[in-house]
């Protein structure tokens, strides 16, 4: 029964790793880094345009591509530590394609915070991101993933909702009121961002 389940977990890796050719640890840190630099340097722009906001906004990059690193690899090493597919490797790629949707939509609410004025559509972007990279995150773990649904509902929700949490902390540093207004419009898409989650597995699975 054991020699069978082994053999069925070696041929999912198998066709997984045939459909999905990930780059290297390195390219991927480095591609993370990126990433983190792009958007965090938008986002001070289109909230403060300075000088100071390029410094700030450099040093949040660091130190969000630095804190995503840590948190992939805890998850590799503890929920994710028996299963077959999601190493330290795969959880950190997994993040980067689902910053990188984050992302996109912040770099587009920072355009229209520009173009308008206006911080409101920068902070609902940035929650709208939020909201698809916990999709994009939900979905892989749940159908990939062999583990309990604790174990995954933990390894898809803790990178992007400490990054969300500090966002709306290093937010303050700009304005104090703008921290707070995207509170309702999170409680609000957070259910049915869950719900679009369950409804897509559970039509898969049927």
């Amino acid at each position: 029964m054991k020699s069978s389940l082994d053999q069925s977990i070696n041929m999912l890796v198998k066709q997984y790793s045939s459909l999905f050719t990930l780059p290297t640890l390195s390219k991927i840190i480095l591609y993370m880094f990126i990433l983190c630099f792009i958007g965090s340097i938008t986002s001070a722009l289109s909230v403060s345009p300075s000088i100071s906001s390029i410094s700030l906004g450099m040093a949040f990059a660091a130190f969000f591509a630095l804190l995503i690193i840590l948190i992939d690899f805890i998850i590799s090493k503890t929920a994710m530590r028996n299963d077959a597919i999601f190493n330290f490797r795969r959880c950190l790629a997994l993040s980067l394609f689902s910053n990188l949707v984050w992302v996109i939509l912040m770099l587009i609410g920072a355009f229209l915070a520009v173009l308008f004025q206006s911080t409101v559509l920068w902070s609902k972007l940035l929650i709208l991101g939020f909201c698809a990279a916990l999709i994009l995150r939900l979905i892989v773990f749940l159908t990939v993933s062999m583990n309990s649904y604790v174990k995954i509902f933990l390894s898809a929700v803790i990178q992007p909702s400490v990054c969300i949490a500090l966002i709306f902390l290093v937010s303050q540093l700009f304005n104090e009121a703008f921290a707070f207004f995207p509170f309702n419009f999170l409680v609000a898409a957070l259910p049915l961002s869950f719900l679009s989650v369950f409804l897509f597995v559970y039509s898969v699975d049927r």
